[in-house]
């Protein structure tokens, strides 16, 4: 009985460490793109200029997604 008590905590972490590699890892990219966003938006407001940068529903997006909106499409260059 208690080894299996044992296996079942052992089982617990390894799926709480996997749960929290997935996330910190978005957690810190979510606190870089807010620093940039408000450098970006300072440095739109030094230069006087009259947008404003956000966040737009593209920011969102990981960068093969957003690429996929760009509608290029990267591959061997057909021979003509």
């Amino acid at each position: 009985m208690k080894s299996r008590n044992k296996k079942v905590k052992v089982l617990a972490a390894i799926t709480l460490i996997f749960i929290l590699m997935a996330i910190v890892p978005t957690i810190g990219a979510a606190q870089i793109d807010k620093v940039a966003l408000n450098e970006i938006q300072q440095a739109v407001e030094a230069k006087g200029a009259n947008w404003t940068a956000g966040e737009t529903s593209v920011s969102g997006l990981s960068v093969e997604e957003q690429k996929m909106l760009c509608g290029a499409k990267i591959g061997p260059i057909p021979e003509g």
